[in-house]
């Protein structure tokens, strides 16, 4: 029977402490098959030993990781992909805080590929995704994903809010990813023509779309 670890990453504040705990709560209550399963709640630089000892209630693992980069701070979720290092599971379920977990997410996809929902929305211009494909190096892939609000079908572009991802892909995903973040991040300040200002606050799942447009086998839900 294969196993799946749920984690998230919260910056050490109150309302992100009250965030995961809503999120532990609704996995705990409402996760279905996914109610025993491990939870590892990632804080950045430093966790209060309260916020520690609410969730350790819940049975979550509360680990310390490191920033990222200052500069984005939404790819700190990335730590999580080291999780694969240090624990045994078959799965990572990578969840953002501010979501909560009704049944099991994992029933939606194949246990074996990398998993996640198209956006809502394209938040960019077909140009600004043909400069971004043309600065990196990157073939232009075909327009093939619905986002799930407005039904355009545009490039690949998905919402890193809930990923799923087999252990023996987080490591490798997690290097790519994270090259492709400094690469977009460098980009702006090279070609800061490239991508709107206003745009750059999706630099996290900008480069999330990047990498998957060159993975084999990468899976929607």
């Amino acid at each position: 029977m294969s196993t799946t670890l749920v984690a998230c990453v919260a910056e050490n504040m109150r309302q992100w402490f009250h965030e995961v705990q809503d999120l532990a709560l609704s996995l705990r209550h409402l996760g279905g098959p996914l109610a025993e399963a491990p939870f590892v709640a990632c804080f950045v630089e430093a966790v209060e030993p309260e916020f520690r000892e609410g969730l350790a209630a819940l049975g979550a693992e509360v680990r310390v990781v490191d920033r990222f980069d200052p500069r984005n701070p939404p790819s700190n979720k990335l730590r999580m992909l080291e999780l694969a290092e240090t624990h045994e599971f078959d799965r990572l379920l990578k969840i953002d805080t501010d979501t909560v977990v009704v049944g099991d997410v994992g029933s939606y996809a194949p246990a074996d590929r990398i998993a996640a929902k198209p956006e809502n929305s394209d938040p960019f211009p077909v140009e600004t995704w043909q400069g971004l494909f043309a600065a990196l190096e990157i073939p232009e892939p075909a327009q093939s994903v619905r986002m799930t609000t407005t039904g355009e079908v545009t490039y690949p572009y998905y919402n890193t809010g809930v990923v799923l991802v087999p252990r023996d892909s987080c490591l490798a995903l997690g290097e790519a990813w994270g090259r492709r973040v400094h690469e977009l991040l460098e980009l702006y300040e090279s070609h800061p023509e490239t991508v709107a200002k206003p745009q750059r606050h999706w630099t996290n799942q900008t480069a999330f779309a990047l990498v998957l447009t060159l993975l084999v086998g990468a899976a929607t839900f």
